[in-house]
């Protein structure tokens, strides 16, 4: 992505870890703040990862005054944004 991104003017990208991983020493630990993210008023915003991490940081950058078309996301994997379907006696 870095490389990608590096073709933009004014791309910064950040990356957050649960835990400490040692091949990524620029890479931030723990939840998001989404508070104390470095945001110019005009940014588009791009996430990737689990479901319930993008909602939680888009809730935190909705609360920051981003509106939904500048954020962006990639879901991974199918049916993650809908519940498990109930099955049916048979």
């Amino acid at each position: 992505m870095i490389a990608n991104g590096s073709r933009l003017l004014s791309f910064r990208n950040l990356v957050w870890y649960e835990q400490t991983v040692p091949d990524a020493p620029d890479a931030f630990t723990g939840f998001i703040d989404t508070d104390a993210i470095p945001l110019h008023p005009e940014a588009d915003v791009y996430l990737c990862g689990p479901v319930p991490f993008m909602q939680m940081v888009r809730a935190g950058l909705h609360r920051r005054g981003v509106p939904d078309e500048r954020i962006r996301y990639e879901v991974f994997g199918s049916e993650q944004w809908r519940p498990a379907p109930v099955p049916t006696p048979a």
